[in-house]
């Protein structure tokens, strides 16, 4: 099985090309079907669900991750982007290449070209309904035979063939995912795929047809119909047309005004929904350009819908303001997302001699001759193509494309209503809010704008007394100072103020310091001061025009003049008097010379000093090189920026020393920028001054970050910390308090496992509190690698992160050994540890795929031979001792009538059967139900959790829990006493890890209902970390059992266990 994920589809028809081209090498005519499943997701082949799909699925080449779709536009062009290999931005302007217009009202099915070129290499017919044509498996299948008899008939047979069927999307549309249509669905679709491969078998078709199974985008359940915006609420009801998520207006003017009115509505009204217009469409996306899309682009975040066909007066009444049950599912979101991956499997596997031109190809490299298929070249396939794609070129210029506002698409089927919206896309933009020192939005290394706009800067010195407290002192200052300055040399302070800084350099052995300022009684309180220092000179004087000879100093210092001289860019007589001032000290300075400047390094102080030190003159807005200035042309400076950590303030701005280094006369070399960083003893070279800006500010933004995390938050924060050596974010830093703390005593980091950052634990702010909460620290710092950027180990990770944090150990528990791990094709890798836990052994069962929940613990035991063995007389989980406990409270009093005749117990969620094991060994007279649908968790649990399966009164069964509860609901003399639901997955949208959502429907909790005898209680493990889910799934448990019996186990976050019976009361 080949797993590709979700690669580029350029790649898809590189293997396409790979697979059929051994079938091309033997005949002239090579033959092709690609088959569509409109909206069938890739997570919906699975042996369960599609056993037929699967089982060819298999043996061939199977794209696991699926394929990644276009985005919609209105003429839906992924069918097109497939069978043309061109993105929408490419796709012909303003029409729809392949018409779904009926023909001849039997089966459907238009040829485009029947006959093309005479038949001279390849002829095409598609079944491509309009997808408002459903059908059924009986028409499903009578297209079969006809797609059979058009490959084998003597008389003008093609070789390639579209087959299009707008199932399971339909379906979805009007269900979503969990009322139990879908599943209905697919299996209908399945056997209609077993009957075509019996079909083709049959005729011997099925090693002459290459098969592509496939389908145009996936979709995403809408989560409730309060999250559908009915755009028409906000926007005028003429002057425009619609499309799928577009509008177009008739007008620049009305363009612009739908457009604020949507965006005001988004705003106000909290609707998750983005609102573009085409040129700000993200450009991956190929939009901006394109005539085919809409003037502004509606796209909703995942598990939302933006229609614009319905009203909220509408929905209100239909829905009864939620309280009637909605089920609905869309798609034409954002192709990043997972939701929106396609089916994709190709029937041909490829032959490793192919990968050689595939690499040549993947490195835009020519390949050498070679015996690679994929080197053929066949121009007069290429001919014949160009030729197709004229003649759908001129179809299509005659079709319409634009649909004018319809009615509501409001639909009712027995007591669920569902709307067919437009589409539901992306998830949350984390954005946080901000006091004014903070950078808006999360910090990602880059420059903002805040930093970068003067009045940030003006209204931070006005919060301050003075500017001097900003500017620290020497004991901040000597780590840097000390390196550049000896004993012996002759220093210069311009601009001194009431600065101390001077007097402090004396005590430490610089015993030559000459201070200058305008100010007459500055100079005269520092003459009283330090009347004590003989060698310190105060006298009044001015920095752009000094009174001392030419190259007196060894040092010049800076601390805090440049930034009063040049508060902003935008004046030019200040600049003029820097200009000055640099010319001044570069008289002055000694060959060399060090020049010091203590600043807080705003974007034009660094862009001014870079300039002019590194041979560009800057005056105001205008750069004139310095070649061209007569004084200045033998100028050569090396450049260094150290960041100092700004302890003496009760803000954390951090201090930057500028240091330039007069160099004698050299030749015309590139002297590098140099930066060391807070905490680091070694430089890095910047390339140039826009990378030097970059750089700083993305310090002062963390600095920021750090002061604003020195109290309790009251909200979680994030900031993004890039590498060095590689764009975009390397690591996410989210920061978690417990606001109920008065003082923090314990914190710890969470480092997210890659690949497992989309769990609802770590993907939203709900989670990560949730989170904190369960490791049980007053702050906890979550780090989300990024998928762009490669790790070697933990360890590296810790190296890399250490200087901010101290890294999280788990301390209490210690894995003695892994005693066996392996892979399922159902449930992804698994392992099984033994580890000790307080003082105690446990064996767990724990899936990748959600690692942070233990699919099942058992507690060991020593055998007399001093074997390790499983016990199975003891439950270690709390949860399983409360869902026996439900056992009480039943009529008949099972928990202390253990050996009544005739019980009958259910477990879904076998797992390692621990909860079975032990209802068989203390019900001797139970029959017991394990339900797993997947064959190898059974395996692990018969060898390595001792499960009985020979036991006669053990009776297990590999199936979907749902196929279950559906066929026990129908069996009238096969009712259970008791139904234990301990079934997990992994956390998604829905904030459940158990048990997965689809169990918490109407159609589902109506099954298990069914599934009991009249006095029969379900015990039900309820794991969700979000409050409001919690009391969502309560709710609709009581909907269907008239008694709620409900504890709580501390020995997870919010975790519930729930026992409903059918006539007891109590709550």
């Amino acid at each position: 099985m080949l797993s590709m994920g979700n690669r580029n589809f350029q790649l898809c028809a590189y293997f396409l090309t790979i697979c059929f081209s051994s079938v091309a090498m033997m005949s002239s005519f090579p033959k092709l079907i690609l088959i569509s499943f409109d909206g069938f997701r890739y997570d919906l082949l699975n042996e369960t669900m599609t056993p037929n799909i699967y089982k060819w699925a298999s043996r061939s080449t199977w794209f696991t991750n699926g394929s990644r779709s276009q985005y919609v536009t209105n003429t839906a062009p992924n069918h097109m982007s497939i069978v043309t290999g061109l993105l929408c931005y490419f796709l012909f302007p303003k029409k729809n290449c392949l018409s779904r217009t009926p023909h001849g009202g039997q089966h459907h099915f238009i040829g485009l070209m029947p006959r093309l070129l005479f038949r001279l290499i390849l002829t095409l017919t598609t079944f491509w309904r309009t997808w408002t044509a459903y059908g059924n498996l009986s028409d499903w299948m009578n297209d079969v035979d006809d797609i059979v008899d058009l490959f084998l008939r003597e008389n003008d047979p093609v070789n390639f063939v579209l087959w299009y069927l707008a199932e399971p999307d339909h379906t979805l549309h009007l269900n979503g995912f969990f009322n139990g249509e879908l599943r209905k669905k697919i299996r209908q679709l399945d056997q209609l795929f077993g009957y075509f491969i019996a079909k083709f078998q049959s005729s011997h078709l099925e090693n002459s047809v290459n098969i592509i199974l496939t389908a145009d985008h996936g979709h995403s359940q809408i989560d409730s119909v309060k999250n559908i915006m009915c755009v028409r609420d906000y926007i005028t009801s003429e002057g425009y047309d619609i499309g799928d998520h577009m509008i177009y207006p008739h007008s620049e003017d009305l363009a612009l005004e739908l457009y604020r009115n949507i965006s005001n509505a988004v705003k106000t009204l909290g609707y998750k929904v983005n609102v573009f217009l085409k040129e700000d469409v993200p450009a991956r996306l190929f939009y901006s350009n394109s005539t085919r899309i809409g003037r502004i682009v509606i796209e909703p975040h995942i598990g939302w819908a933006a229609s614009l066909s319905c009203t909220k007066e509408q929905l209100l009444q239909t829905y009864n303001a939620g309280e009637i049950g909605f089920n609905s599912s869309s798609h034409g979101m954002d192709p990043d997302h997972k939701e929106m991956r396609a089916l994709l499997v190709i029937s041909e596997v490829p032959n490793n001699i192919d990968l050689y031109s595939l690499m040549c190809h993947l490195l835009s490299f020519p390949a050498a001759p070679n015996n690679s298929s994929m080197s053929v070249d066949h121009a007069e396939f290429f001919l014949l193509f160009v030729a197709f794609l004229l003649i759908v070129m001129i179809l299509a210029m005659c079709m319409p494309w634009k649909t004018k506002i319809s009615d509501h698409r409001i639909m009712n089927r027995k007591e669920h209503r569902f709307l067919l919206t437009d589409c539901c896309c992306t998830k949350d933009a984390y954005d946080t809010d901000s006091d004014f020192l903070i950078p808006k939005g999360n910090s990602r290394g880059t420059i903002t704008d805040e930093f970068a706009n003067p009045r940030y800067w003006k209204k931070f010195f006005a919060l301050t007394k003075t500017s001097f407290e900003w500017y620290g002192d020497y004991d901040i200052l000597n780590s840097i100072f000390e390196k550049y300055l000896k004993p012996t040399d002759t220093v210069l302070q311009i601009g001194c103020g009431k600065s101390r800084l001077a007097e402090q350099m004396y005590d430490n052995g610089f015993k030559s310091i000459r201070s200058i300022d305008l100010d007459i009684a500055v100079i005269e309180e520092q003459k009283s001061r330090n009347r004590m220092r003989p060698g310190l000179v105060y006298t009044v004087g001015d920095a752009t025009s000094l009174s001392f000879d030419n190259e007196e100093f060894s040092v010049v210092v800076d601390k805090g003049t440049l930034d009063a001289l040049l508060p902003s860019q935008d004046n030019l007589q200040q600049s003029s008097s820097v200009q000055k001032m640099f010319n001044e000290v570069e008289r002055v300075l000694k060959e060399v010379g060090r020049y010091l400047i203590v600043t807080l390094a705003q974007q034009h102080i660094v862009t001014f000093w870079a300039e002019y030190f590194v041979n560009t003159y800057v005056f105001g807005l205008c750069f004139i090189i310095s070649s061209f200035i007569s004084s200045v042309s033998s100028r050569r400076f090396m450049l260094r920026v150290h960041e100092v950590a700004n302890c003496a303030s009760t803000f954390s701005m951090p201090l930057f020393v500028f240091v330039a280094i007069k160099l004698r006369n050299v030749s015309n070399i590139s002297l590098p920028i140099e930066l060391c960083r807070q905490g680091s003893y070694q430089f890095e070279r910047i390339k140039d001054r826009n990378d030097l800006v970059s750089a700083i500010i993305s310090e002062q933004e963390l600095s920021q970050f750090v002061h604003l995390c020195s109290r309790k938050l009251d909200r979680e924060v994030s900031i993004a910390v890039e590498s060095r050596h590689k764009s975009g974010p390397r690591y996410q830093f989210y920061i978690v308090d417990n606001v109920k703390t008065k003082s923090f005593k314990s914190y710890a980091v969470f480092v997210v496992p890659l690949g497992r950052e989309a769990e609802w634990m770590f993907s939203n702010e709900k989670g990560r509190r949730a989170l904190r909460a369960q490791i049980g620290k007053d702050r906890l710092i979550v780090v989300v690698l990024s998928r762009s950027h490669i790790y070697s180990s933990l360890q590296e990770v810790q190296d890399e992160i250490a200087p901010f944090f101290d890294i999280l150990s788990c301390g209490s528990v210690d894995v003695r050994a892994t005693c066996a791990s392996g892979n399922s094709l159902l449930s992804g890798n698994w392992t099984v540890e033994d580890v000790v836990s307080e003082n105690r052994e446990y064996r767990r069962l724990i899936f990748q795929s959600s690692a942070s929940i233990i699919q099942s613990e058992a507690h060991l035991k020593y055998a007399k031979d001093g074997k390790k063995i499983v016990d199975l007389d003891s439950l270690s989980c709390e949860h399983h001792l409360f869902m026996l406990a439900g056992l009480s409270i039943m009529p008949k009093n099972i928990l202390s009538n253990p050996s009544l005749p005739k019980l009958k117990f259910a477990v879904l969620g076998l797992g390692g059967g621990i909860l079975a094991s032990f209802l068989l060994r203390h019900f001797p007279n139970a029959l017991v139900d394990g339900i797993e649908h997947d064959p190898d968790v059974v395996d692990v649990a018969v060898h390595w959790f001792a499960l009985p399966q020979k036991n006669r009164r053990m009776n297990i069964i590999v199936i979907d829990a749902l196929d279950y509860l559906e066929d026990k609901a129908q069996k009238a003399n096969e009712k259970l006493d008791a139904l234990f639901v301990d079934l997990a997955g992994p956390i998604h949208d829905s904030g459940l890890s158990c048990p997965p959502a689809v169990f918490l429907n109407d159609y589902v909790l109506d099954n298990m209902k069914n599934s009991l005898k009249r006095d029969g209680m379900i015990a039900l493990n309820l794991v969700t970390r979000d409050e409001e889910v919690a009391r969502k799934a309560r709710r609709s448990i009581a909907s269907h059992f008239p008694s709620l019996f409900h504890l709580h186990s501390e020995e997870d976050v919010n975790e519930e266990s729930f026992r409903s019976v059918q006539q007891t009361a109590a709550d």
